[in-house]
């Protein structure tokens, strides 16, 4: 009897008190907080770097199709694309209408075409070829700055500077914390008869 006693008084040792259950459950609460809220900066994180390269993939895409366009832009040789009759003297016009910069040329498919900002709040890209307007951009980024710079030579004349555009462009996503790309770049006619 005396061993079942000495049994029974170690297993009401063997126990926790309540002091070492609040700790230890403080120290795990501590533990699972901090786990909690790296994995929700991880995915903000993550969300916001997709979103950039989504940004990115896009400004890459505008890119590569304006600078297409412009590098295979012909010398307007009639007033069919110009309504200021700036034909067989350049290759690019820009004109500047309520704020708003308008470049026009002739491109390699001799289509009228015809940049510039529109849309409701002045954000989206448009463009018009052959009296045909439409957008190029996804409904989640927005154009904050358009700005042409053009330089052209007169046509028939013996020059060593071909005719280029600069254009600059600031996007700006409208999806969670709005990240901000912006390309600049010059591209040089290469079609001139």
């Amino acid at each position: 009897m005396t061993g079942i006693i000495k049994q029974l008084n170690k297993a009401k040792q063997s126990g926790f008190s309540i002091a070492e259950v609040v700790i230890a459950v403080s120290i795990f609460s501590i533990i699972m907080v901090i786990a909690i809220d790296s994995f929700i900066n991880v995915i903000a994180i993550n969300r916001e770097s997709r979103q950039y390269q989504a940004l990115q993939d896009h400004a890459r895409f505008l890119y590569e199709m304006i600078s297409k366009e412009l590098r295979t832009a012909q010398v307007n040789l009639d007033d069919s694309c110009d309504p200021d009759h700036w034909y067989y003297t350049s290759v690019y016009n820009v004109e500047t209408v309520n704020g708003i910069q308008h470049l026009y040329f002739r491109n390699y498919h001799d289509q009228c075409v015809h940049y510039y900002l529109g849309g409701t709040d002045g954000d989206v890209l448009m463009v018009t070829r052959d009296n045909q307007t439409g957008s190029i951009m996804p409904r989640n980024i927005k154009v904050k700055d358009l700005k042409f710079d053009v330089t052209n030579f007169e046509y028939g004349q013996a020059t060593n500077n071909p005719p280029s555009v600069t254009f600059y462009m600031k996007l700006e996503s409208i999806i969670w914390n709005p990240p901000m790309v912006e390309l600049q770049s010059t591209i040089t006619a290469r079609y001139i008869e």
